[in-house]
């Protein structure tokens, strides 16, 4: 089992602005987090608390982007009690 170190309220999130080519490749099961990649880097974005604009962490290379994606996937599956692949709750 993967011990959850980090909530995702500690990651430093931004506001978001769009550069015009973002392409989101990966949403997690609710939708509350999308992994995008724009312009070469690559960024994870949620909604705002309000719903009117997105805030992006996480920001760069691959490899460092997916790291963050990674845990935050961790700590979401957790807080919705689902698996990796099926997405539903297990009992």
């Amino acid at each position: 089992m993967v011990e959850i170190t980090r909530h995702p309220d500690d990651y430093p999130w931004e506001p978001y602005f769009s550069h015009g080519h973002e392409r989101v490749t990966e949403t997690s099961c609710c939708g509350a987090y999308e992994w995008v990649s724009s312009g070469g880097e690559y960024v994870i974005l949620r909604r705002t608390p309000g719903g009117r604009g997105y805030q992006e962490t996480g920001r760069g290379r691959y490899v460092d982007a997916r790291l963050v994606w990674h845990e935050l996937m961790l700590a979401h599956r957790a807080k919705h009690g689902t698996s990796r692949t099926g997405g539903r709750r297990q009992e």
